[in-house]
């Protein structure tokens, strides 16, 4: 519209003709003949009103074409449109079918004008907000869509490997690096590296959505993996979720995506590399001269910006190096037991049934509750095993745990003489640590029950009677057969004793001693 208002100018207040006027405002002749006739036609006064503006000037002098660019029509919803465009498969060419073609609305607007008209509708939907990048603010990171190939050199098999790509927020100084994958190991790696190339880390990284970076998305509040967030702590930043679908929101590193993919991925896409080294190292080289690669429109380059404006102003790298670790969270069972990687490790007992955290490093496992770490313990390799520290049980399974037959015989042999033979008889007959646990337990309430001393007299009793059964015990015992026992000679002290008070109410001894054989058995 300026331009209209200096062809006028010098046509009616400078006196020029339209010849000379052509040349002064280096337009056509005919088309400074256009001008003085269509503002002729619209009768606008001259000079024109102050509060004339462009619009208002277009649309007197050129009134269909403003109705044309500025005026949808009516019967075609836009809206609609731009609802339909976000669904997969939409097509601004089938829309139109839909809603022009099809309802015999073809004679009111032309393909050409519907996309333009709805190009016009969406930018009235649009609003950006331009950003000042505060020095060691922000960094951005992303993934190429483009992938590189690794050759195996001795099969000729390739695979593909991810881009990754980092770039401070005010400098634009850029790391690039590739990655088996994006798998969590690689996507915290990379991170490592990244932030020893820059020298340094800033306040926030914004990332995208991946599963190595958040567990469920949020338009406010999203899940960040829990190894992320350590790697974060330990760098002292806060990781920042873009939003889903809205690139916008790390535009910076978009950008520079694309930069990498022509300035470095496009230069190498002929070479053949055999090895995720000698790839990273062809692109460390690229990667260097991009960085000192000056700008077009601006003073200085990326490495030059990083080096007065964003390197001063980052915090420094941690004194230890980042370990990598995975970080779970589990429930302890009732076993007082968490699964790690489908092997399972003990916590102290007072702990079970509590929800802790799980730090994996490559040879260790952390098991933290409330910001305390309550276990440790060395990384195991066996799928479905078990890993227990004795500390970490209660008494009654610590006694479980650590029972042999050594110790349980020096026990009995505590007891008493008598007593020791018969357990080591029990024992050579079970063979089994469970059952053998469970006799010492049922020993050790007799014991309790009626002495260690009538307990070696009632095993006396039954080593010289045959009764080897830990109910035999008991019935000798609840009877007091251990009181009459001669000391010099038990067995024919127990003969006399059956036929002095022989009776035919009494069933004798051999009647117990075969009852007594059968429980047993």
């Amino acid at each position: 519209m300026q331009k209209i208002r200096d062809v006028l100018h010098c046509l009616l207040d400078q006196k020029k003709s339209q010849r000379v006027t052509a040349v002064i405002c280096n337009v056509a002749r005919k088309t400074v003949a256009d001008y003085l006739t269509r503002f002729q036609l619209a009768q606008l006064p001259w000079p024109l009103p102050i509060d004339l503006y462009d619009d208002q000037l277009k649309l007197n002098l050129f009134p269909k074409s403003a109705n044309k660019n500025n005026r949808p029509d009516p019967e075609i919803e836009y809206a609609l449109v731009h609802v339909e465009s976000k669904k997969k498969g939409f097509t601004r060419s089938q829309m139109y079918r839909e809603l022009v073609t099809d309802q015999n609305k073809s004679h009111l607007i032309s393909y050409s004008a519907f996309c333009r008209q709805y190009k016009q509708y969406k930018k009235t939907l649009k609003l950006s907000l331009r950003r000042t990048r505060i020095a060691g603010e922000i960094c951005m990171v992303d993934y190429a869509g483009q992938t590189m190939k690794i050759t195996n050199p001795k099969t000729g098999v390739t695979r593909n490997v991810q881009i990754f790509v980092g770039m401070l927020g005010s400098s634009n100084y850029t790391f690039c690096e590739a990655s088996e994958s994006q798998r969590l190991e690689d996507w915290l790696g990379s991170h490592v590296r990244m932030f020893e190339y820059f020298a340094g880390t800033p306040e926030l990284v914004i990332h995208d959505n991946l599963k190595s970076a958040v567990i469920k998305t949020s338009l406010y509040t999203p899940l960040i993996n829990e190894s992320y967030k350590a790697l974060c702590r330990h760098y002292h930043i806060h990781p920042l979720a873009a939003r889903a679908y809205k690139p916008r929101d790390k535009g910076g590193v978009e950008l520079t995506v694309q930069i990498i993919t022509r300035w470095i991925l496009f230069v190498l896409r002929k070479r053949v590399f055999f090895s995720l080294e000698e790839l990273n190292a062809e692109i460390a080289l690229l990667l260097e001269d991009m960085n000192h690669r000056p700008f077009k429109q601006l003073p200085g380059s990326r490495y030059s910006n990083w080096q007065e404006i964003e390197k001063p102003t980052l915090r420094s790298l941690p004194d230890s190096k980042y370990e990598f670790a995975i970080w779970t969270i589990s429930r302890a069972g009732e076993d007082y037991h968490v699964n790690c990687n489908d092997h399972y490790y003990s916590v102290p007992y007072t702990y079970r049934n509590l929800e802790m955290s799980i730090r994996a490093t490559e040879k260790k496992i952390e098991i933290i509750y409330k910001g305390k770490r309550i276990a440790s313990h060395d990384k195991s390799q066996i799928k479905g095993g078990k890993t227990t520290d004795r500390n970490h049980q209660p008494p009654q399974h610590k006694i479980f745990d650590g029972w042999n037959v050594e110790d349980c015989l020096k026990w009995a042999a505590g007891l008493g003489e008598h007593v020791e033979q018969f357990m080591r008889h029990q024992l050579l007959k079970v063979n089994n640590r469970n059952v053998g646990y469970r006799v010492q337990g049922a020993f050790k309430k007799i014991a309790l029950e009626y002495g260690n001393v009538r307990l070696n007299a009632a095993c006396r009793y039954a080593l010289a009677c045959g009764a080897m059964s830990t109910d035999g015990i008991k019935t000798i015992l609840s009877r007091n057969l251990d009181s009459k026992i001669d000391e010099s000679n038990p067995v024919n002290e127990s003969k006399s004793m059956t036929t002095a008070t022989d009776h035919e109410n009494l069933r004798g001894q051999n009647y117990y001693k075969n009852i007594l054989s059968l429980e047993s058995e």
